[in-house]
């Protein structure tokens, strides 16, 4: 269940984490083609990688440590590999290099887009109205140790994103509160681990099915407005007090809550 849903963050991580001897890197699965770009490349060198396998496989680009927009400048603007490109990574590139790809590469088939260890977002008066405004129809947005507004309202990605997105992760964003989780009516998906919420309460989606709340600062939730969650994670807190009703949550399967002191629980099983 969850675990298939972090299957790209895991693959990004592990290329992270391996180091390259190229300016290249290429990791296969049965469903996806992961090009990690980390340099200047000859335009070759990809189209040769990329020949036969792009077509059976949803293509995956992720740049990794890039400051310079020239450095891969064809990759969007005149090469073939981006045509194909269904999800979009960065890792610990600078904010002007992540702001000129994106706002360049008009292209409606792009679904995803990961950001990792970047701070691009630090000088967007409202980062999510930015990421709203963007010219995609995307599915999925995980924003890991990007620091964003203490407290951010999902109403500010807009109509557009408000309709297409399904998972929305905000690991390690330093995160004290949202709102409006109800805004994005085919939200399947909410990971917020590792923040700083002291509170989930008041938050009500009628798609919710997997929320991740652990290593926050929670000392109390209340979930009995997610009809529809399945899998629910508040593991590493200091919980005090947690709310759930069987007729308003006959869907959940799963409740993780290690790690705390957990005191009561207030509604009937």
């Amino acid at each position: 269940m969850l675990r298939s849903l972090y299957f790209i963050g895991l693959l990004f991580f592990a290329l992270t984490s391996q180091g390259i001897e190229s300016f290249w890197e290429v990791k296969r699965s049965e469903k996806h083609l992961i090009v990690k770009l980390s340099g200047s490349s000859s335009e070759n060198d990809i189209k040769n990688i990329l020949s036969t396998d792009r077509k059976k496989r949803e293509l995956v680009l992720v740049f990794e440590n890039i400051n310079s927009v020239e450095d891969v400048a064809y990759t969007y603007e005149y090469g073939e590999l981006m045509p194909d490109v269904k999800r979009l990574g960065f890792i610990r590139c600078s904010p002007s290099f992540i702001d000129r790809v994106l706002k360049s590469y008009e292209a409606k088939h792009v679904v995803g887009i990961y950001i990792i260890k970047s701070n691009f977002l630090a000088s967007t008066q409202n980062p999510l109205a930015y990421i709203g405004g963007l010219n995609f129809d995307l599915k999925i947005l995980e924003l890991h140790a990007v620091d964003l507004p203490d407290s951010i309202n999902l109403y500010d990605l807009g109509d557009a994103k408000a309709e297409s997105l399904v998972h929305v992760d905000f690991t390690a964003c330093n995160i004290k509160g949202i709102k409006s989780i109800d805004a994005l009516k085919n939200l399947e998906v909410l990971v917020l681990g590792r923040n700083k919420i002291p509170a989930f309460n008041s938050v009500s989606s009628a798609s919710l099915k997997e929320l991740i709340l652990s290593n926050n600062k929670l000392t109390e939730a209340d979930i009995s407005d997610l009809p529809r969650l399945s899998y629910l994670d508040t593991s590493s807190n200091m919980l005090k007090k947690f709310v759930l009703y069987r007729k308003k949550n006959p869907s959940l399967e799963e409740l993780e809550m290690k790690k705390g002191s957990f005191h009561y629980l207030c509604g009937r099983l």
